[in-house]
């Protein structure tokens, strides 16, 4: 699908993907075609895995530690205190500019 996509006449400028694996699989795609990354197409993902920093995707963090450690202290809290009232917290995501978008942005 991507391969039509990035071969098309009207290709794409830019692709968010919805996660990182499958933004890389557009950097393998656009690599396969020859295709210039950022300069024919920009690429983001979605996730902030390790690998991303090391083949320089840009991508949006979601935090997943501070989720997965906020969450964890809110369940110890509700065991110690079951009458406790339910809390609200609001996590940000934030952009990770890296080469696959560099100076797009």
């Amino acid at each position: 699908m991507v391969h039509k996509m990035l071969n098309s006449p009207d290709r794409p400028r830019a692709i968010f993907a919805y996660s990182d694996i499958m933004a890389l699989g557009v950097l393998q795609a656009a690599k396969q075609l020859k295709l210039r990354v950022p300069e024919d197409v920009a690429v983001m993902g979605f996730d902030d895995i390790e690998v991303s920093e090391y083949v320089g995707l840009s991508t949006v963090s979601q935090s997943l530690l501070e989720s997965g450690r906020i969450a964890a202290d809110l369940l110890i809290d509700m065991i110690q205190e079951p009458n406790r009232p339910h809390q609200k917290i609001s996590l940000y995501p934030k952009i990770i500019e890296r080469d696959t978008t560099s100076g797009i942005l």
